[in-house]
């Protein structure tokens, strides 16, 4: 065997083990996912089952998504947010956010409170006809944090204000200037239960689930255990096939 058959061979051989190597971190990858999306379910569903009547601080909401409240105060109907594009079941709409005013929350004037999804008209240019329900005092939901898209911009930024405002993502910033109150950084979603609002089919987590991940993990392993076994025929064939291989090692 030549220098360059030996290189090439060792070369081949020393990339197998980097890929199976490769293969087993990201099955170990995706179970060590699996845990940590179960942990997060376990935890949502732990704070949804006791009602916090006051609002968590704002530095810490990412401690409290999903987190139950049950808190008292004052909507705003006259001063609706409609967030676009939200689909359900193939038809696009929007998410009516309202103001709401707690009674004992110092920490912040306001917060948005999702009070469901709405179908959208014909024309765009036409907004919904939405209900101002009477005699509400009281807000029961889950907070919820949305996340920021770089990549979106809303829709009505430059335009002079008027309600309902419609937006294309909740952008805490903006919010805080068209409202010019304390804005509180996250939503509270209605509860399903509740007798009031729209469409609270809620969907809270991504559709990556525990059970995905392990099943990846499987898959990646599977790759694994393949590979090794190819691997374990090539060296078989190359030693039986070039037996040589020691002694041109020695000779070269």
């Amino acid at each position: 065997m030549t220098m360059k058959g030996l290189a090439i061979n060792t070369v081949a051989i020393l990339g197998l083990i980097v890929l199976f190597v490769v293969l087993i971190k990201l099955g170990f990858w995706q179970l060590s996912s699996a845990d940590k999306k179960q942990q997060s379910i376990d935890a949502r569903e732990q704070a949804m089952n006791v009602a916090m009547t006051q609002l968590p601080d704002a530095g810490e909401v990412e401690k409290h998504h999903a987190q139950r409240v049950s808190l008292t105060g004052r909507f705003d109907f006259e001063q609706t947010v409609l967030l676009d594009n939200k689909i359900l079941n193939g038809q696009v709409g929007y998410h009516v956010l309202i103001p709401f005013y707690p009674n004992a929350d110092a920490s912040t004037d306001m917060v948005l409170v999702d009070a469901g999804w709405v179908a959208a008209g014909a024309r765009r240019d036409v907004l919904p006809t939405l209900t101002q329900w009477q005699g509400i005092e009281r807000v029961n939901g889950f907070i919820y944090q949305s996340e920021l898209n770089p990549f979106i911009q809303n829709i009505e930024r430059n335009k002079p204000i008027s309600f309902p405002h419609v937006i294309s993502q909740f952008d805490i910033d903006e919010m805080t200037t068209v409202f010019d109150v304390s804005l509180y950084p996250a939503m509270i979603r209605l509860n399903p239960a509740s007798e009031w609002g729209y469409g609270k089919n809620w969907l809270w987590q991504n559709r990556m689930t525990p059970e995905k991940h392990r099943g990846y993990a499987v898959q990646w392993f599977a790759l694994a255990a393949t590979l090794l076994l190819l691997s374990s025929v090539f060296i078989w064939r190359l030693n039986r096939n070039q037996p040589e291989l020691l002694g041109a090692m020695n000779n070269e």
